[in-house]
């Protein structure tokens, strides 16, 4: 997933979601926030609130338009106007609302196609020149929230490396194994020092559980790296 060429808003709300593997959630608050774009817009501009399928109809209706994409003069400004209503309308009945009232589980793929069209439907707006939601409109992602998503991350670069470690041990013969063992007891030691001293700058506020999870993040996955790299050598013998 290349989140540099994904809309900076859905990148905001959907990319922890997406990387600690909740991607039915990532795809919904990605389709929400492109709803909630439209709504505030059309609400600021004509007093009415609409949702979904019936606000998009109504944001870029062809005879009445409250957000253009394109000339509707001509044939082929109003044939992307009334594409792009279907779109938006589809991507809120289709997408939006199941995931919102079902509990459905996504492939990887599937979810990216997902936030490519959002990212879509986000860049359209730009181009019409809809205003990005301001702070307070965006979804609010509090600090325990950002605290747990950077534990769930290190929980899954420990359990990689843990896989990893199990593989290269029983590649080695015993005096080898015992050596392996030894520093990686060391360095096990080593990483949660280490993380603490990083994250005791931060020692009684909200966010240190944060730095010192991340701070673990970084350090598990560097180790992974070396012992694959062990790994490889082994396997190569």
């Amino acid at each position: 997933m290349d989140w540099s060429i994904i809309h900076p808003e859905i990148t905001a709300v959907s990319e922890q979601k997406f990387r600690n593997g909740h991607l039915a959630d990532a795809v919904e608050s990605a389709l929400k926030q492109a709803n909630k774009r439209v709504k505030e817009y059309v609400k600021a501009e004509t007093g009415e609130e609409r949702d979904g399928a019936s606000l998009m109809t109504h944001a870029f209706s062809l005879k009445r338009p409250i957000i253009k994409l394109d000339d509707l003069d001509t044939e082929t400004g109003r044939n992307i106007q009334q594409g792009y209503m279907q779109i938006f309308a589809g991507a809120m009945t289709g997408i939006r609302n199941p995931k919102a009232h079902h509990n459905i589980q996504l492939e990887r793929e599937r979810a990216v196609h997902f936030l490519y069209l959002a990212s879509l439907l986000m860049c359209k707006l730009d181009e019409a020149g809809i205003p990005p939601l301001t702070r307070a409109e965006r979804e609010v992602v509090t600090q325990a929230e950002l605290n747990e998503i950077a534990a769930e991350n290190y929980n899954r670069a420990h359990h990689q490396l843990e896989e990893v470690y199990e593989k290269l041990s029983a590649r080695l013969q015993p005096s080898r194994r015992r050596l392996l063992d030894w520093g990686h007891s060391v360095w096990q030691v080593f990483c949660d020092l280490h993380a603490e001293l990083v994250a005791s700058a931060y020692e009684g506020g909200t966010i240190w559980p944060l730095i010192y999870n991340k701070e673990k993040e970084r350090l598990a996955t560097a180790r992974i790296s070396e012992l694959e790299s062990l790994l490889e050598d082994e396997n190569a013998t």
